[in-house]
């Protein structure tokens, strides 16, 4: 299908390449930055300003100056192991940038002189028609101008696996979020044009990106400590070297002998091994962790994980593979059978799906005796309605090849598709029971539903009426094997573990339980609930 042929209207437009090349030039290359000169040079005085590495730096300073060499030099190699650690974790942290930036594909297809062209990602500007189809990923923030049953996976930005449905909007129209994309998302059905409205690291992945990069918030507990005692033990011992200094000379000592002496006993009060042990310690606790795949920018990091009290963790990904597989089918009544549940969920799916559920559903079927081949070949899809993000369901429109009867389906969370369904209470009911009882095992669960029609008026709130509900499909993630491990190791440590999911609650109980984790019910949330929250309670 030939987008730019059945969309005229925005034929002509695009940059041209004259006037992207000047955009070009203004805007930078469309690429996330390893971080300017004068930003590293800011590190690394960072790094040699933390109080653990001054006190270090103060004391071997006094030793060289009372001319103990040996002691100065000693304190001196204790500073390395410090600034080391400091240089290795900072490393990690650009590879971790430098993985961000992979999130990108090489080469984007955009429109420029009115034609459709590959460029290089990077040659990407604001202004630019981005061209968009299913498996594609983004490569730039921006605004559909454009589309067609277009939907997308941000679990990149979001973690949230659930497809996104987006809308188009027009230039005179302020963007909503559901008509804006964002780079690192991938797109799972539908074609679109879309204006770049941002590139590089004024992209959300860049704004990520300038997270890994620059430290953000106030100093940890453990530096305003140790900084107040450098401070104090420094006020300290300028203190009694002034007095040993004055006192030692109207004992009538020399100069040298003076200041010897009152240098010898105000070095005795800095406390020299506790950075050193504090730091040891830290750099042991930092390393541990490096090595266990943890990114970690800065030693003080790890005082703030010993801190910890509560972990907010997302559900699909985390806890979870983020790889859904089709267990089961359920009829849901003696009318109903298996064949007419599967039938329907393959005519539910796009014909050449990139959403991982619907390849699985194909597959399921394909194993239950369902030809796919046969079912698209005996129908063809006239109408295809985009997911409703309120109802959280899609359906397509079919019409038989050799007698024109139409055939809707429909797909997606129990709540909404009932709304659409010619059902009894008690079937409602039914229904309810069958699919909490799903959730309750940790199953994602789906309905599916439809009817024949003889005609088809190509409006969505007419023909989404009146649907049988076939049944249900439900889709297993599994639990990580290493999460029931990590849960047991932080519960003993007194960390609580509260559950942010975008499913079913009773699906998040369900892997609560799977993985060990001891839960109030305020422990887990939904997302809707979550945004209900005021400010205070959300603290």
């Amino acid at each position: 299908m030939n987008f730019l042929r059945e969309h005229p209207e925005i034929q002509n437009k695009g940059l041209e390449s004259t006037e992207a090349k000047r955009r070009l030039e203004v805007y930078g290359p469309n690429r996330l930055n390893g971080g300017k000169r004068a930003a590293r040079l800011r590190e690394i005085l960072r790094t040699l300003a933390d109080p653990m590495a001054v006190m270090l730096f103060l004391a071997s300073g006094l030793y060289f100056v009372m001319g103990d060499r040996q002691n100065g030099f000693v304190l001196l190699a204790a500073v390395l192991p410090v600034l080391l650690v400091d240089v290795v974790l900072e490393f990690r942290s650009h590879q971790a940038l430098k993985n961000i930036s992979q999130a990108f594909a090489p080469k984007a297809r955009v429109l420029r002189d009115g034609a459709e062209v590959d460029i290089p990602t990077e040659e990407l500007v604001p202004g630019d028609l981005l061209v968009l189809q299913e498996g594609d990923k983004t490569h730039a923030d921006g605004v559909l101008r454009q589309s067609s049953n277009f939907s997308v996976d941000e679990s990149a930005l979001t973690g949230e696996s659930e497809p996104v449905a987006k809308q188009h909007c027009s230039i005179s129209t302020k963007p909503s979020e559901e008509s804006l994309f964002f780079a690192g998302s991938t797109v799972l059905s539908g074609q679109a044009y879309g204006e770049i409205l941002a590139t590089g690291p004024k992209t959300r992945f860049g704004q990520i990106a300038e997270l890994v990069r620059e430290e953000g918030g106030e100093s940890t507990p453990l530096q305003k400590k140790t900084g107040l005692i450098v401070k104090r033990m420094a006020l300290i011992a300028i203190v009694v070297i002034l007095l040993v200094f004055l006192f030692t000379l109207l004992r009538g000592s020399s100069i040298p002998s003076s200041f010897l002496s009152s240098i010898s006993l105000g070095i005795s009060i800095v406390p020299e091994e506790f950075p050193l042990v504090l730091t040891i310690f830290l750099s042991l606790g930092a390393w541990r962790l490096s090595r266990r795949g943890v990114l970690i920018k800065h030693l003080v990091s790890v005082e703030t994980l010993g801190s910890t009290t509560v972990i907010c963790v997302d559900k699909t990904g985390t806890l979870t593979q983020g790889k859904f597989v089709l267990d089961s089918h359920h009829p849901l009544f003696s009318n109903s059978t298996e064949e007419e549940v599967l039938e329907a969920s393959v005519l539910a799916c796009e014909l050449s799906p990139a959403d991982p559920m619907e390849k699985s559903i194909l597959s399921h079927a394909l194993e239950h005796g369902v030809s796919i081949t046969a079912v698209q070949d005996s129908w063809e899809l006239v109408c295809d309605f985009d997911f409703d993000p309120l109802g959280k369901h899609m359906s397509h429109v079919w019409m038989k090849r050799d007698d024109s009867t139409f055939r809707i389906v429909a797909k997606g969370a129990l709540e909404g598709i009932l709304e659409h369904c010619d059902i009894s209470s008690d079937e409602r009911k039914r229904a309810e029971i069958e699919n909490a009882r799903l959730a309750l095992k940790g199953f994602r669960v789906l309905a599916v539903a439809g009817r024949f029609s003889q005609f088809c008026s190509g409006k969505r709130e007419e023909d989404e009426t009146g649907l049988k509900l076939y049944g249900l499909v439900a889709f297993n993630d599994p639990l990580r094997p290493e999460v029931p491990g990590a849960v047991a190791l932080c519960q003993q440590a007194g960390i609580r573990i509260k559950i942010i999911t975008g499913d079913h609650l009773l699906t998040a109980q369900a892997v609560a339980d799977a993985a060990g984790i001891t839960h109030r019910p305020e422990d887990l949330v939904n997302g809707p609930d979550l945004k209900k929250l005021d400010p205070e309670h959300f603290e």
